[in-house]
């Protein structure tokens, strides 16, 4: 969880998000952000997801592979 964090607040520093709070459970993540005016939420969490989602793959791919397989294999975030 605390890798997941850290990306998080990566991708948010880089796009002018401010964290308020994060809080995480075994199955889903809670934000509490502060967006620009300029910025279109939904983009934001896409962008969120997809750089979370390969770095996460990446670093823990051994540990994904042994632990999700079949229809939820492709998948971290739910749509």
């Amino acid at each position: 969880m605390k890798r997941l964090e850290t990306i998080i607040r990566w991708v948010c520093k880089d796009n002018y998000i401010q964290v308020i709070s994060l809080g995480f459970e075994p199955d889903h993540v809670h934000c509490l952000l502060s967006f620009p005016i300029t910025t279109y939420i939904p983009d934001a969490f896409k962008q969120m997801k997809w750089r979370t989602s390969k770095v996460i793959r990446k670093e823990f791919k051994e540990y994904l592979k042994e632990h999700y397989r079949g229809r939820w294999s492709k998948h971290l975030w739910a749509v």
